[in-house]
């Protein structure tokens, strides 16, 4: 990695002053009319809406112009951690655990629908990084500026069975970082928690941002303040990201009016970049810019919607229920 791309992609990350985040998607037009600088969003549509689920690069290239006509940088989310029943590449006969790959683990109770994976297993990675048709191949045809990689802290959860889980997701995301930037040295990468491996330089190196979910509130999934030991540790990791150039970027999940205010105050004290979103993430918030005090944008009345297939929805659709249980 050239040292001169870092710079050039921090940089440009660093002189955001304002991001927004939605994975739940039926309409682009709250998502255009955004003032954010940064979007990060799903590729695709909502599975659920039984339709065209994946953006076209005609979609992305809405998504990266401002209302004022200036360019905004659009990233993809991707999960690295976790298999989704509701993407493109589940397939039928994993909802039974007798045809299942080896490499899903059993469903994540607190996200219905997705299976923390043996992520060090090459069928996994295989879905990630195939050249064509791997997750990221797909995403970087659409014409995102880069992809913001989501359960990159599942390795804990597997170093009782896997002691090297953690040196494997290091390598994991050395590999997506190489592939991601093989023709092109502009792709961002931005990782959101496992904030601990920041204190490893070979991961500091391949990030553009860093990004961290409940800082302040809500690790029990309520909107309850954190144990300042909790956010003690988090700060002292992410301040190594800062240290290094790397801009860091806050999502708390809130709608107590006097939090949304002190988060917003300590975060920007602690020089990350804030944004305040529902849990679900299935629309956009006001930017602090764009009337403070309004309620969350809604979704058009008259969504952009592609028609439905004949076939109707699938049964792994994102909403529907578990189809692989143990």
């Amino acid at each position: 990695m050239k040292a001169a791309d870092a710079k050039a992609r921090r940089a440009l990350m660093g002189s955001a002053k304002s991001w927004a985040y939605q994975l739940r998607i039926v309409d682009l037009a709250p998502l255009t009319a955004s003032s954010a600088d940064i979007l990060v969003v799903d590729h695709g549509y909502a599975a659920r809406l039984n339709g065209k689920l994946i953006f076209d690069a005609a979609d992305v290239a809405r998504l990266k112009l401002k209302p004022d006509g200036s360019r905004r940088i659009v990233l993809a989310y991707m999960s690295i951690g976790e298999a989704e029943q509701y993407r493109f590449y589940w397939q039928g006969d994993w909802c039974k655990r007798a045809t299942a790959p080896a490499w899903i683990g059993a469903v994540n109770p607190a996200w219905p629908g997705n299976y923390p994976t043996r992520f060090w297993e090459a069928g996994w990675q295989e879905i990630i990084l195939a050249r064509e048709s791997g997750y990221l191949a797909r995403i970087k045809a659409q014409g995102f500026d880069g992809i913001y990689l989501d359960r990159t802290d599942v390795y804990a959860e597997w170093t009782a069975e896997h002691p090297a889980a953690e040196r494997d997701m290091v390598a994991f995301l050395g590999r997506i970082a190489a592939a991601a930037r093989e023709r092109d040295p502009s792709f961002l990468i931005v990782m959101q928690n496992a904030e601990e491996l920041l204190r490893k330089r070979e991961v500091r190196r391949l990030l553009d941002g860093v990004a961290k979910e409940d800082m302040l509130y809500g690790t029990d999934f309520t909107e309850a303040p954190n144990t300042p030991d909790a956010v003690a540790a988090s700060l002292k990791d992410l301040q190594r990201a800062r240290a290094d150039g790397i801009p860091v970027f806050a999502v708390e999940y809130l709608s107590d009016g006097p939090a949304i205010a002190t988060a917003r105050q300590r975060l920007t004290g602690y020089g990350f970049l804030p944004y305040v979103a529902p849990r679900l993430l299935d629309r956009l918030m006001p930017q602090p810019g764009e009337a403070a005090d309004a309620p969350a944008m809604p979704q058009s009345t008259s969504p952009r919607l592609p028609p439905a297939p004949a076939t109707g929805a699938p049964a792994w659709a994102e909403g529907a229920p578990t189809c692989l249980l143990d």
